[in-house]
């Protein structure tokens, strides 16, 4: 997510969300989501959202005191004046990898014509970033694997923290380039290592099984042909394989936005909000970024 500034007369802020995953996400080019019992907690039908409610993008907006973001490609027509979310279920970086989704590529061409359509300069702000997330006890990792109850694929963890050493790397490098450069790195790999070794301190109940769906750990299918649903997705982590339960996001953004270093670094989500920046500065780096790497685009 980022923050940018329109240059105007009342120097208003918008937010964008872009996103490489399932994680933040209510638009898929995926199906399985638009059908019950997805949406059921909260908004009582589907609504592309990945879960039983809302997102974790939802929860920061609620925070934030902000509406949701809209879905860049959501019927009708939107002037996006308060930001919009690109973000899609199952995205990535390299085109390749799934030519279904819409890649980060995409999503930054979407950036761009928000931007045109607006008629501002916009100039990047403050980005919070969110690392990859512990996986290796996820129950499609269990199921998949054929692992017992007690058993976590930990070859999964050694590609994440590489990556998430990476970006660490990388917005340390980006802050020496780029003056007024503030970011906020939401630690979600250690938040759900927590989560899964210390469940009832968050609140939880259930942390091998999900809520919806088939197999051993329910790890497929929630929602296609028949399959298990638990009464209370408020004690369960997960709502199907890998994404978490409304509840269990609840809990993931309330330390996201009031977490020490330990969840989120240098900056914790409210003190990035909160934090005032030079004006000149602002406006130097969004000429900048309008001469940089999406002119070519």
């Amino acid at each position: 997510m980022k923050e940018m500034q329109r240059k105007n007369p009342k120097n208003l802020a918008v937010s964008f969300m872009f996103n490489l995953s399932f994680l933040l996400s209510n638009f898929s080019s995926l199906n399985q989501q638009n059908f019950p019992p997805y949406g059921e907690t909260f908004f009582k039908f589907p609504t592309g959202r990945f879960l039983d409610g809302r997102l974790i993008p939802d929860f920061v907006a609620k925070y934030a005191n902000l509406p949701y973001w809209k879905p860049y490609l959501a019927p009708g027509h939107h002037g996006f004046v308060d930001g919009a979310n690109f973000a899609s279920a199952g995205s990535c970086v390299l085109i390749e990898s799934d030519p279904n989704t819409i890649n980060l590529h995409m999503q930054l061409r979407y950036f761009k014509i928000v931007s045109s359509s607006l008629k501002q300069q916009l100039g990047g702000r403050k980005f919070a970033f969110q690392n990859i997330a512990f996986m290796d006890c996820q129950p499609e990792t269990k199921q998949s694997y054929g692992l017992n109850e007690d058993e976590c694929y930990q070859d999964i963890s050694e590609l994440a923290l590489l990556l998430n050493d990476a970006l660490a790397n990388a917005t340390k490098q980006l802050e020496t380039q780029l003056p007024g450069f503030k970011y906020s790195i939401f630690h979600y790999y250690n938040l759900l290592f927590n989560m899964t070794y210390n469940p009832s301190k968050y609140g939880l109940k259930v942390v091998e099984s999900r809520c919806c769906g088939t197999g051993t750990y329910r790890g497929s299918d929630c929602g296609i042909g028949d399959y298990d649903l638990c009464s209370d997705p408020s004690t369960y982590m997960y709502w199907d394989g890998e994404h978490l339960t409304q509840y269990a996001n609840s809990q993931v953004v309330e330390q996201f936005w009031n977490g020490g270093t330990n969840i989120s670094s240098p900056l914790n989500l409210k003190e990035l909000f909160e934090l005032e920046l030079d004006d000149e500065i602002q406006i130097k780096n969004a000429s900048e970024y309008d001469n940089g790497a999406l002119a070519d685009e």
